[in-house]
């Protein structure tokens, strides 16, 4: 589309806080008749967070807990399998971690 009338333009929001996400509009909203309402305010008027992390557990770990009779299995495989860690999430338990302790303990 490049050159034409139908170019692609980019379009930069601010990045998402907790207070942005919390003011969004409920997602029954978004098929309001109501222009304002559909829109939402300007305080939930930022990008969408990153969802670039993913969680690593060996396979090994799999392998284990599959080679146990499932009446004996730990239900701590499934609950790490289970865990979801947001960008922001991530985010904003890094900065209270460099805001912290800095002796490198704080993070243990």
């Amino acid at each position: 589309f490049r050159g034409t009338d139908f170019e692609f333009q980019r379009v930069l929001l601010p990045d998402p806080t907790s207070h942005c996400r919390a003011s969004r509009i409920a997602p029954e909203d978004r098929c309001s008749e109501d222009l304002e309402t559909r829109q939402g305010g300007p305080n939930g008027a930022c990008d969408n967070e990153v969802n670039s992390l993913q969680k690593v557990v060996a396979s090994s770990l799999r392998d284990l807990n599959l080679d146990i009779p499932k009446a004996d299995r730990s239900p701590g495989f499934d609950a790490i399998k289970n865990i979801k860690v947001t960008h922001l999430a991530m985010n904003i338990m890094l900065r209270e971690w460099v805001d912290g302790d800095r002796t490198g303990f704080a993070a243990r």
